[in-house]
């Protein structure tokens, strides 16, 4: 792990573009906020960016995550299902008989959706058209999970 004088040339550079970074990515996530909030069929995890906080990933929940995973890859839309629970891995010997209720919802639930700082705006809104047309396709059989 040594930090090279170039490595560190690299990282100093790149701090000047920090704080627009986190301004797109704040964007994206308040453009994700503004759509979804009406959604029946899958919920954004909130994050504070009125408190400072930095949305470094988009991710909602919905029970459908497989089948939405599933629906948007055929749409060349490139989703990533959250990090296993923690308490399930091996190597924690006897953690995985503890009961950790949210863990397990958010590992089998979550879905991260396309979202860096160098997401154009046009993929975000192919994005959003798809993400309108599985919940319109959801609503239309009649299956909603979310008030």
């Amino acid at each position: 792990f040594r930090f090279t004088d170039i490595l560190a040339a690299i990282a100093l550079t790149q701090l000047n573009y920090v704080q627009e970074r986190i301004h797109r990515v704040t964007e994206l996530y308040n453009r994700y906020s503004s759509l979804l909030k009406n959604f029946k069929n899958m919920q954004l995890l909130p994050v504070n960016v009125n408190a400072g906080e930095i949305p470094l990933y988009v991710e909602v929940l919905t029970p459908q995550r497989e089948a939405l995973h599933a629906w948007l890859a055929e749409k060349n839309i490139q989703t990533r299902p959250t990090y296993p629970s923690l308490h399930l891995a091996p190597q924690f010997g006897d953690a995985h008989n503890a009961v950790f209720p949210n863990s397990n919802i958010f590992a089998a639930q979550v879905l991260t959706l396309p979202c860096g700082p160098s997401q154009p705006s046009e993929n975000i809104d192919y994005v959003f058209s798809a993400l309108q047309q599985w919940e319109d396709m959801v609503n239309s059989n009649g299956t909603t999970c979310y008030k």
